[in-house]
């Protein structure tokens, strides 16, 4: 068995694309998923509940830490998805004043939150927040249909979803594996070996 922690501020679909084609050329191997925050991986590392954590690797090792290794797949930035239809979508980049009158969606998971507001604050820039969510096919859903905007990671991909830059966010966030030592490192080699195959985002 191998015991999997998915940060859930990965799209399903670039979780799905890795996870499947894994557990059919692996038909002997039980591969156990958990879907988590990169606060509750921790917990769940600590607890012996999972063998491999994907999530968002920290900037500065930190002490204290139940992790042993990492694994760096790829890095990104944080974009604004809107519905191709939106008024904002011709422009090739947007400021944060440009989306103070817009309807907003929420995603209360998301790392970023509290530096955008941050920001936000610094600029003089209210959101107009129509919907939170935690669900982030929720929030594309809503995008797509038009009821709002959102700012999300730059791998999140829906039809008829445009992504523009905003000039003053910078940040960008690493995805990989963490992990430590386990009986079960055979498997984990073994499975960061095969993402690690696997495209993703550049």
């Amino acid at each position: 068995m191998l015991r999997l922690g998915v940060v859930n501020t990965l799209s399903i679909a670039n979780i799905a694309r890795l996870i499947e084609p894994y557990r059919r050329e692996n038909s002997s191997l039980k591969l156990q998923v958990f879907d988590a925050s990169s606060e509750e991986m921790e917990r769940l590392a600590v607890a012996g509940r999972i063998d491999l954590s994907l999530t968002i690797l920290p900037e500065q090792p930190e002490k204290g830490r139940h992790v042993s290794y990492s694994k760096l797949l790829f890095s990104e930035s944080y974009k604004v998805a809107m519905a191709a239809s939106h008024h904002l979508s011709e422009a090739p980049s947007l400021c944060l004043a440009d989306l103070e009158n817009e309807p907003f969606v929420s995603r209360s998971h998301c790392e970023y939150r509290h530096m955008l507001k941050v920001l936000m604050k610094t600029a003089g820039v209210r959101l107009n927040v129509a919907y939170i969510t935690d669900q982030d096919d929720r929030a594309l859903s809503l995008v797509e249909q038009g009821a709002g905007i959102a700012i999300v990671p730059e791998h999140y991909e829906s039809l008829n979803i445009v992504k523009r830059p905003i000039t003053e966010l910078s940040a960008t966030r690493s995805i990989g594996f963490e992990w430590g030592e386990s009986e079960n490192q055979a498997e984990i080699d073994q499975f960061i070996a095969f993402a690690s195959s696997v495209r993703w985002p550049e």
